[in-house]
């Protein structure tokens, strides 16, 4: 992602069909199960992962890690880590509490802004661990506090993409 402070980032499938269904299941049906295939789905889709990585979550929301009862992306994190032989460390904490869904892209990039915070990420190379990416402005906030944080290298590795909307302009 040329231009801005991650690297690079990979999703494991699309954002549709019976994935769409799973993630949406574990994070609103209370479905807590499907982390594992998750995770799985991740550490298995994406080679780059390789010793000398930190695997961090991208922070959920207090409200919604209050909802559910757990923090998705901390319980994908950890089996990420564990099926890759890596570390996992909780470097990044949100300074403030935004809900994305429903934003469009410039909604998005504003409410990430400044909304991470991290310390002692000296010299880390760190992979991302999240759901969903829609336009990256999560991923690159993160990034963005990490690299502030001394990180060597950010990269971020989803579940999956989910493809812009694409809106037309009502005939006139």
């Amino acid at each position: 992602m040329p231009g801005t402070t991650l690297t690079m980032a990979q999703a494991a499938a699309m954002y549709d069909g019976t994935i769409k269904e799973l993630v949406r299941r574990f994070k609103f049906d209370h479905a807590r199960a499907a982390y594992k295939p998750l995770a799985t789905l991740i550490a298995t889709s994406l080679p780059f992962f390789a010793t000398g990585w930190t695997v961090v979550p991208v922070p959920t929301v207090a409200a919604h890690i209050r909802q559910r009862g757990y923090d998705h992306a901390l319980l994908m994190a950890k089996e990420v880590a564990k099926q890759k032989n890596l570390p996992l460390q909780r470097l990044l904490r949100r300074s403030r509490d935004n809900r994305q869904v429903g934003a469009n892209r410039a909604e998005r990039q504003a409410q990430s802004k400044g909304v991470f915070e991290s310390k002692n990420a000296a010299g880390k190379r760190i992979v991302l661990i999240d759901d969903v990416c829609t336009t990256g402005a999560t991923l690159t906030a993160a990034a963005a506090a990490l690299k502030s944080a001394g990180a060597t290298e950010v990269q971020a590795a989803v579940v999956a993409w989910q493809q812009p909307k694409l809106y037309k302009k009502k005939d006139r």
